[in-house]
């Protein structure tokens, strides 16, 4: 009696180890599978190879590099967003991606933006913002869809936009907002 009683103890000591140990083991196999909006890894090849071959040494901006006002504004509005990097139609039906961009070297700050767009050998590179010395704060890209435009962009009679549009701000700032039509990126002050 004792030993069958030993036995189902042992039997339910182990379960319980198994059970305990496959839902530590799912919750890192969950936590790892999350994805870094702002890793390069979810931009197209062809795009990462331009990022290392033509740009070495540009980061994407990303959360972690704002100050501690900055990024408690950003998480408020757009926590599951990446302040350097977005997706969208915007010039055309085709997906394309736009990169905010800075490089850290002799004390300074650069940043940049630019718009990948699908082409016929992949993807072409157009500068939205060039390069430029960051003076005080960063400036961060949001997606704004064609119907939220209107509301963005009071302050200035604007064209009917069928597309995507990028705004360029510093966080909480007014932003400039960038749009392409009929080949070309024009753009929209806002505030100000």
């Amino acid at each position: 009696m004792r030993n069958r009683l030993r036995l189902r103890m042992f039997g339910v000591a182990a379960l319980l180890t198994l059970f305990v140990a496959g839902e530590a083991g799912y919750g890192q196999a969950k936590k790892g599978t999350q994805t870094d909006t702002c890793s390069t890894a979810n931009l197209p090849e062809q795009i990462q190879n331009k990022l290392a071959t033509s740009y070495t040494g540009w980061k994407v901006v990303t959360p972690a590099m704002f100050n501690a006002s900055d990024l408690h504004i950003w998480n408020s509005d757009h926590s599951k967003e990446c302040p350097g990097m977005i997706t969208g139609k915007f010039s055309d039906s085709q997906v394309g991606y736009v990169l905010n961009l800075i490089k850290r070297e002799n004390n300074r700050t650069r940043q940049q933006v630019l718009y990948f767009h699908p082409s016929a050998d992949g993807y072409g590179v157009e500068i939205v913002v060039p390069p430029a010395i960051v003076k005080e704060e960063l400036q961060v890209i949001v997606k704004t869809p064609p119907e939220k435009l209107a509301d963005a962009a009071e302050t200035q009679p604007h064209p009917k936009i069928k597309t995507d549009s990028v705004s360029v701000s510093e966080v909480g700032s007014w932003p400039t907002i960038y749009y392409w039509e009929q080949g070309r990126i024009h753009k929209i002050e806002t505030g100000d």
